[in-house]
């Protein structure tokens, strides 16, 4: 498995801001419904990240996935390998409180 910083993350694979809203979480998440997820829908698989729930935290992992979903990510770049982990709440993140905050 190989795991990513979240600034690593965003050098790499360049995620793109949610047009749809002004304050998306991170700027990048898209939402689960309505508009948002029917962008992710028509995106390309290998250009979609979501952001789950696991046993581990809060992560970022390639691909659509539809379980313990909370958001999702388009990026620039591509993602080559399934076995990537992206760790959203480590500390060098300082938007991870606003985040939080703005989850039900």
């Amino acid at each position: 498995m190989e795991e990513l910083t979240f600034d690593e993350f965003i050098e790499k694979y360049k995620p793109i801001d949610n047009p749809h809203v002004e304050d998306a979480p991170f700027d990048f998440m898209f939402e689960t419904y309505d508009e948002e997820f029917e962008q992710v829908k028509n995106t390309e698989f290998k250009y979609v990240w979501t952001i789950v729930e696991s046993d581990e935290g809060t992560v970022l992992i390639p691909g659509v996935h539809l379980v313990n979903r909370l958001g999702y990510f388009i990026t620039e770049v591509p993602w080559e390998n399934e076995n990537i982990e992206v760790n959203l709440y480590d500390e060098e993140i300082e938007v991870e409180s606003e985040w939080k905050s703005e989850l039900p």
